[in-house]
């Protein structure tokens, strides 16, 4: 884990909590302490998601409720679901619906609590509009997509998801148009709650049970971590022709690797230095990439172990 996944977004996260929840001192102080306490126990090895999961874990803990953000979750569905039919409608009129649903889609994970609690989706959404991915590899996208029958879409935050909707409802578009059969599709969330991620219930408020079959990962651990998946969610995605891994969490924890890197495709935008200095691409730029264009180079981020090596 880079020290700076601690600093800024762990003990941000935090911080932020502490205002929302408008916390006494005391309590401050004894959250911090006991964050300080688990992190020095951790492995300097440990996975950014699985330690940013137990510090989340912990402050649940401390509140006394396992879903403190549920709230704010469904206030991020609902404001996004007000935006969609005119989102809908400028992603309609494009020459190419299908890459600026993508575009709208990756613009929509800068809903994320682990970096900020106010978001300016409007003018994420303007600007996706007009700039190009930083890393584009539309063209496999668009390769894989004409070629698979079964699309499982990992999903990332809460309000986010009404974006996934819209991507979801343009690519089955997109295959009509050129005769082909509707794909089977899943979508699949988080199994428990964790930061602002999406839940069942955020994806049926968000509509994407019209879209496809809702599972979950079988835990609520940031990322994709076998480990600590369900049986169920790691089989859909073995038989999946094609994985749209959704946020920089589901990026950085590799899934899929060295076992199928020829189906699985990143959406995201980089909220992060460290990450976007790995990538070379500004910070605040949109990305879709191929996974396979991972295999030209090592990824500093890229910690968890494989799926094979897991699964054995």
């Amino acid at each position: 884990m880079h020290f700076l996944c601690l600093a800024r977004c762990q003990l941000g996260f935090l911080l932020r909590q502490f205002e929302l929840f408008k916390l006494p001192v005391e309590k401050q102080n004894e959250i911090l302490r006991k964050e300080i306490d688990l992190v020095s126990r951790q492995s300097i090895h440990i996975h950014a998601g699985v330690s940013g999961s137990q510090m989340f874990r912990l402050f649940c803990d401390a509140l006394g409720d396992p879903d403190p953000l549920r709230a704010v979750r469904k206030k991020q569905n609902g404001q996004m679901l007000r935006l969609l039919p005119e989102i809908r409608r400028a992603v309609e009129q494009k020459d190419d619906p299908l890459l600026y649903a993508l575009r709208a889609a990756a613009s929509g994970n800068i809903i994320d609590v682990s970096f900020a609690d106010e978001f300016d989706v409007a003018g994420a959404l303007e600007k996706s509009m007009e700039e190009p991915f930083a890393i584009d590899d539309y063209a496999p996208f668009r390769e894989r997509l004409l070629a698979a029958g079964t699309l499982t879409l990992v999903t990332d935050n809460a309000g986010e998801i009404v974006l996934d909707r819209l991507l979801l409802e343009v690519l089955g578009q997109w295959r009509r148009a050129r005769g082909l059969a509707p794909l089977a599709v899943s979508v699949m969330v988080k199994g428990g709650p964790i930061y602002n991620d999406a839940l069942e219930e955020d994806a049926r408020m968000a509509g994407l049970d019209r879209e496809g079959e809702i599972l979950d990962t079988g835990t609520d651990c940031i990322g994709l971590h076998p480990r600590y998946m369900s049986r169920e969610a790691l089989e859909n995605l073995r038989k999946a022709d094609m994985i749209i891994l959704k946020g920089l969490a589901n990026y950085e924890s590799d899934f899929g690797g060295e076992d199928f890197p020829e189906k699985v495709f990143y959406l995201f935008r980089s909220k992060c230095e460290v990450l976007s200095d790995a990538l070379g691409i500004a910070l605040g730029s949109s990305v879709l990439m191929a996974h396979s264009r991972e295999e030209e180079k090592e990824n500093a981020l890229h910690t968890d172990q494989s799926f094979k090596e897991i699964n054995r």
